[in-house]
């Protein structure tokens, strides 16, 4: 399920670092063969369109200059490094809730109605007075 974000939005794929700093070397291995395969199977197809994608990815980041867009005029290597360690204490405090928000903060362009991921928070927190094993993120 990771090679979805990865391959379609990238920096919130940041996400699929959860399972690395978790341990689970078998979950960040599959995301990886996943996504390599599908990258390659396209590669060979269509090459020109993956060049055409990194432009676009290029672009995205300077089109980021709209007073709707959040986070405006923060660098997204400091936004990055915000997501990573977002990621590496929800994995360690076994808190998956964090993950959206991390995702939330990664991606170059962050226009207004992304905060609807955050919806994705809702059904991730434990009630109040448990506390509730982390499911798998697989």
């Amino acid at each position: 399920m990771w090679a979805l974000p990865l391959l379609t939005k990238v920096t919130p794929g940041v996400g699929a670092l959860w399972h690395a700093f978790r341990g689970e070397w078998r979950s960040v291995g599959v995301a990886v063969t996943v996504t390599g395969a599908l990258v390659a199977a396209s590669a060979i197809s269509v090459p020109h369109l993956w060049i055409e994608w990194v432009g676009v990815l290029i672009d995205s980041d300077r089109s980021a200059s709209n007073v709707y867009v959040l986070f405006a005029g923060w660098p997204l290597v400091v936004r990055l490094v915000m997501a990573v360690a977002l990621v590496a204490i929800a994995a360690r405090l076994e808190r998956p809730a964090l993950l959206p928000v991390a995702c939330l903060v990664a991606p170059p362009a962050v226009w207004i109605n992304a905060l609807a991921m955050l919806v994705a928070c809702w059904p991730l927190v434990p009630p109040s007075g448990t506390r509730k094993t982390a499911p798998s993120l697989n």
